[in-house]
């Protein structure tokens, strides 16, 4: 499950408190729906199912909302993408190519021609820097750590019925939190996966045969959110490379889909290119 940062003192911004309730919860949720370089497939109607109908939402309204005072949201790939322009600096501080995960969002703006809208990129950061990911990661060599000073114990001390002895009780609010969080990731996939079902299927017809590659394709996508390779916004993407391949000048559109599934997503069974 992707990690991102979040500001406290949001709803204290005039821009934020001038929204209608509608619209807060709708720029809320591009935070959490884009990917990682700020940029959003726009599909207002997985929006509106996702921020509820009794709060209803416009495309047209939204744009003129985010974008009054100053421009929050540019439009591109003729309006069906959105690059949410404060997500870069908010989130990461000043871009350093240096830095894998910026290296990676650099690139990727690059290749859409969004890097004129970037406010901060530097040459270095401050070796205090660190990503969401990478508190997690301190956080499990802290529990490493932790372990190795237990077994210290273990061996130190004379009477091992000393060392089981603890004046700490397990929190039960994590481990139910831990398992919210679980359900919720799983019933968030199982969603994306349908609507991934449903587009999919506007796009190409299958065969029986055809059917079974893209059944492979589609756990594949649903493995590499349930490990956290990536988020869910991986089905999105893959809907649009799959209308990019339908609109494409190649003979063979599905062969060439499941070519650009293999390598963006390192799906490596070895089934028939499709037909």
């Amino acid at each position: 499950m992707a990690k991102r940062f979040t500001d406290t003192n949001k709803y204290r911004k005039h821009f934020i408190r001038g929204l209608p309730g509608a619209y807060k919860l709708f720029w809320d949720y591009l935070y959490h729906d884009c990917d990682h370089a700020g940029i959003w497939i726009v599909d207002m109607e997985v929006a509106q199912l996702y921020i509820g109908k009794d709060m209803p939402i416009e495309r047209e309204k939204a744009l003129e909302l985010f974008n009054s005072g100053e421009q929050r949201i540019i439009e591109f790939s003729g309006g069906t993408k959105w690059f949410i322009a404060p997500f870069i600096s908010f989130q990461y501080g000043k871009l350093n190519p240096t830095v894998k995960l910026h290296k990676s969002v650099l690139n990727l703006l690059k290749s859409q021609d969004l890097t004129k809208y970037l406010r901060t990129v530097r040459k270095g950061l401050g070796k205090g820097y660190q990503t969401p990911k990478d508190k997690d990661k301190d956080k499990d060599k802290d529990k490493d750590k932790d372990k190795d000073k237990d077994k210290d114990k273990d061996i130190s001390n004379p009477n091992p019925k000393d060392n089981n002895k603890s004046t700490i009780k397990p929190n039960k609010g994590i481990v139910e939190n831990s398992l919210e969080e679980k359900l919720g990731l799983d019933l968030l996939i199982a969603a994306q996966k349908k609507f991934f079902t449903r587009e999919i299927s506007k796009i190409f017809s299958f065969t029986n045969g055809e059917a079974h590659t893209f059944a492979k394709i589609t756990q594949h996508l649903v493995n590499l959110c349930q490990s956290q390779d990536c988020d869910v916004g991986i089905f999105k993407e893959a809907i649009e490379w799959a209308k990019q391949c339908k609109s494409s000048s190649a003979r063979n559109k599905k062969g060439l889909f499941v070519a650009k599934i293999k390598r963006e997503t390192g799906f490596k069974k070895q089934e028939r290119i499709l037909k």
